[in-house]
């Protein structure tokens, strides 16, 4: 996983967190009148992305730099105005220009004077905000996507508030941030990489609070003391030592990666110190035991909880089940006990001595026994004895590697009630084609591993006031099967911001072509759902995608469709509540007798393809063949038949479309959801659009192009490849026509008309797109 995805989601979980556990314990400093959201008011352009202010003007004017051609699509007095088709010019005309390419003085890589133009009063809008004193809340440093890392960095360098700084400390010591299916570790590294400079301030501004009244802070004087004693020859790697000892924990089911994420914390530990040949062991101290740290097992087979753990036990021994129950937390508490005693050893004794043997002795039995103690019970659930079945219970074990949680982190999970921050990029695998069985999980349904992770990680690994933050494939917003997922999440009493990215040009992994989500926990506003549009870009655009996210609070479940759909401004919400007027939508139109046909194919590229008639195949003999795969509706009338292919390859309906869609194949949900409302429509625009289809459907035949194509059942095939970016005239005029239907404003037209035409127009405007046949998975 690359950095920057660790990175957005590492600073976006565990800061919050920390200022949150800070917030709980000294709320006078975060009152919205307090010292905390005092510094946010008065820092000016700080905490805004520099990708974000990048090219700004001095100044208020913030377009007086653009060329006269650009500044005349400014018409504030237009925006407002309702949509009238046969009315001249409309705005989205005036801004044809808006979609060229800016200069690189003032412009981001690729970027369009649209872009650029949306991009500069966001930047304004966050000016205001911030100065104005609307920042009081951490999550709206989420809402707004400001630098909350160099924001908590600039609160302890700054503060003067010694109450603030210790109880920021201690959440910073005491903070659990767990990877449940770490692999070699990335998403705890970049956790280091996100405390290590937060412990530096913390550290830095005791030392000036005891140097300025010495004897005034204790607390401080001790701390500083214990990392200044023989113990910790370098404060560099005490503090690496302390958080991948207190603060890291990771589980996976492979053996060789789990010792991979150990490796690299390591050399990341000994890059820190300057070796000096004159002290013992070189000046370093000895290396950190993380084995009960970072472990192997199965993340999904286990118990998790005491409540898990009590329906097994009540199967088996119904009569002494709270008995034994009682007996196990008991060896629980032992092994947490000796688990502390063996972390204290680490950080404040020579790891070679004897007590360090023996605390390491003590946990791993402890918690060997327990394991078997556990599994034996655990297989009862899969209808093994272990005392009958040997054999069987054997190869059990090694089949689903058992991981109990509640074993192995009994004081987290227990005693605290679970994890802080919950980080990764779980599996995106098939159930159905793992190894192992799966059981009591709500989520088995959705049919996907990552589905299953997130489950356990809400349900059972995180506490109520934690954070969660994972990168995982669209589904979980936009697909009806992922449904029981999105309940789990919603169960939690929390909201959740999805940001939503396509593959192309890009994509954020390379040789994966998944549209992924990144999710995260809002404790700020149980009730809300905040999410970003679906962002595409170019590879010279990666530098700044994150820093660029904008995100728009939602409704879920427009239109009888479920997820969260796909928005970042104020005009998308607006468009889709005229939407939402409509009393009736495509599906009520339509009947499996009629005559009348509209086709499409399932393959989504930078427009979705409607026909009349199916496109040509030639075999290698030069036969007309029938398409395999093309699939089709089937309406009452033949003018209705006629505005649906103008509507559906209209870019409203592109943009309807992913929008609520999984933005991987054309399905009909999203098809037969669509709102228009034919018996209300106008009899004019009806014949308008019916003539705007039988253009297009003509244009696009003449547009058409023969693509060689090797079928591995039919041979060599020459497929009729329509190219609908060239009849983007006339979309545009069925999207104006279909504007005054639905009462679409100035403003919302040309939001519609331009919907992600940098990349739907390809290289003609520097989006990289190649031509359509070229762009299917």
């Amino acid at each position: 996983t690359k950095e920057d995805i660790t990175d957005y989601i590492g600073k976006n979980t565990i800061i919050p967190f920390l200022l949150d556990e800070a917030s709980r314990h000294h709320r006078k400093a975060f009152a919205p009148d307090g010292a905390v959201w005092k510094l946010m008011r008065e820092s000016g352009d700080r905490y805004i992305y520099p990708a974000v202010r990048h090219g700004m003007p001095a100044g208020n004017n913030l377009f007086d730099d653009l060329p006269d051609d650009v500044r005349a699509g400014f018409r504030p007095d237009m925006e407002q105005q309702p949509v009238k088709a046969d009315s001249r010019p409309h705005l989205w005309e005036l801004r044809k220009c808006w979609n060229k390419r800016a200069p690189e003085a003032i412009a981001l890589p690729t970027e369009t004077y649209r872009e650029l133009i949306a991009r500069r009063q966001r930047c304004h809008d966050l000016r205001t905000t911030i100065a104005s004193g609307s920042i009081t809340s951490v999550s709206q440093l989420i809402t707004h996507n400001l630098d909350i890392r160099q924001f908590a960095q600039d609160i302890m360098e700054g503060t003067d508030d010694p109450e603030l700084l210790r109880h920021f400390y201690h959440a910073l010591c005491k903070v659990t941030i767990l990877d449940p299916t770490c692999g070699s570790g990335a998403f705890l590294f970049a956790a280091l990489n996100i405390l290590e400079p937060l412990y530096r301030a913390c550290i830095g501004r005791m030392e000036e609070f005891v140097d300025e009244q010495p004897g005034r802070h204790p607390f401080f004087e001790k701390t500083l003391a214990d990392m200044r004693s023989e113990h910790h020859p370098s404060l560099n790697y005490f503090i690496y030592k302390s958080i991948i000892l207190n603060n890291l924990y990771g589980v996976d089911i492979m053996k060789e990666a789990v010792e991979i994420a150990k490796l690299r914390l390591f050399l990341k530990l000994v890059s820190t110190v300057d070796v000096d040949a004159s002290k013992p062991n070189f000046g370093l101290e000895p290396l950190p035991d993380i084995d009960f740290n970072i472990r192997a097992g199965n993340t999904l087979v286990g118990f998790a909880t005491e409540q898990d753990l009590l329906t097994t036990v009540r199967t088996k021994d119904a009569l002494f089940a709270e008995d034994r129950v009682a007996e196990f937390k008991e060896e629980f508490a032992l092994a947490a006990q000796a688990y502390r005693r063996f972390q204290d050893s680490q950080l404040m004794t020579d790891q070679g001595t004897d007590s360090f043997r023996q605390a390491k002795a003590e946990l791993r039995s402890r918690l060997r026994q327990l394991n078997d103690s556990l599994s034996n019970y655990l297989a009862i659930n899969y209808g093994i004895d272990a005392k009958s079945k040997p054999k069987d219970y054997e190869a059990w074990l090694i089949s689903h590697q058992p991981f109990h949680w509640f074993a192995e982190f009994y004081d987290i999970i227990a005693e605290k009630g679970g994890f802080d921050v919950i980080i990764g990029n779980p599996p995106y695998v098939g159930i159905e084609d793992i190894k192992y069985k799966l059981l009591n999980f709500e989520t088995i349904p959705c049919g996907d591993v990552y589905a299953l992770c997130i489950e356990r990680s809400i349900s059972s690994l995180l506490r109520i006031e934690s954070r969660i933050g994972m990168i995982v494939p669209i589904s979980i917003t936009s697909t009806d099967g992922y449904s029981t997922l999105r309940k789990v999440c919603e169960k939690s009493n929390a909201g959740y911001y999805f940001s939503n990215f396509g593959v192309r040009p890009s994509k954020l992994f390379d040789g994966v072509d998944k549209r992924l989500t990144i999710f995260l926990k809002n404790n700020g506003h149980p009730e809300k759902f905040l999410t970003t549009k679906y962002h595409r870009w170019a590879s010279d655009e990666r530098g700044n995608l994150f820093s660029l996210l904008s995100y728009q609070n939602v409704r879920k479940d427009h239109f009888g469709i479920s997820g969260y759909p796909k928005v970042s401004s104020r005009v998308d919400v607006a468009v889709f509540d005229s939407l939402v007027k409509q009393h009736k939508c495509i599906s009520n139109f339509i009947g499996k007798t009629s005559i009348h046909k509209v086709r499409y194919t399932r393959k989504l590229q930078y427009f979705i393809q409607f026909f009349e008639k199916p496109p040509i195949i030639y075999n290698d003999q030069r036969k007309v063949i029938s398409p395999s795969e093309l699939k089709h509706i089937e309406v009452y009338t033949e003018i209705n038949k006629n505005i649906l292919l103008s509507a559906l390859n209209s870019s409203l309906f592109f943009y309807f479309f992913i929008t609520f869609s999984d933005c991987r194949n054309v399905n009909s949900r999203e098809i037969l959801k669509f709102p228009i409302d034919l018996e209300r429509m106008d009899k004019p625009i009806k014949n308008v659009l019916s003539k705007c289809s039988k253009r297009l459907m003509e244009d696009l035949e003449r547009n058409s192009v023969f693509l060689p194509r090797n079928d591995k059942r039919a041979g060599q095939l020459e497929i009729q490849s329509f190219q609908p970016r060239a009849s983007k005239p006339i979309i545009d005029e069925i999207d104006t026509v279909l504007a005054e239907h639905y009462g679409f404003n100035e403003k919302e037209l040309d939001h519609i008309v331009n919907y992600d035409i940098k990349y739907r127009m390809g290289k003609e405007m520097g989006g990289g797109a190649e031509d359509e046949e070229q762009e299917e998975d």
